[in-house]
C-alpha cells in the first residue's frame, strides 16, 4: 500500500470525485489491514465494507470477541486472540 500511495498523484488522491474514489479503492484492494479491538458488534458493517472493497482483514481482539466470526465467515483472514487485560510487558 505504501508504494501505491507514494506513486499516486496527491491531487487526485484527496479529490472528492469519482476518479479520486476509484484511485483510493484501487489502493485499498488487496491491502492487508490489522484492526485492533473491533468494538461492539454494531460496528460489523465497517469490516464488511472493508471486505467488499477487497481488504485482507486481520483482527486482534480479546479471545471471546464477536469478531472471531469474521474469520469463520471468510471476511477476515486471521483472528489473533489477545488478553486485553494484560500489561504491554506481559504481551
Amino acid at each position: 500500500v505504501g508504494e501505491r500511495l507514494a506513486k499516486a498523484p496527491r491531487r487526485l488522491l484527496v479529490q472528492r470525485s469519482l476518479q479520486g474514489q476509484r484511485l483510493r479503492r484501487g489502493i485499498l484492494r488487496g491491502a492487508t489491514l490489522a484492526f485492533i479491538t473491533t468494538g461492539y458488534e454494531g460496528k460489523r458493517f465497517i469490516y464488511e465494507k472493508a471486505y467488499e472493497l477487497g481488504v485482507r482483514i486481520v483482527v486482534i481482539d480479546s479471545p471471546d470477541s464477536w469478531s472471531r466470526k469474521l474469520v469463520e465467515e471468510k471476511k477476515a483472514v486471521k483472528f489473533i486472540p489477545v488478553d486485553m487485560m494484560q500489561s504491554s510487558s506481559e504481551l
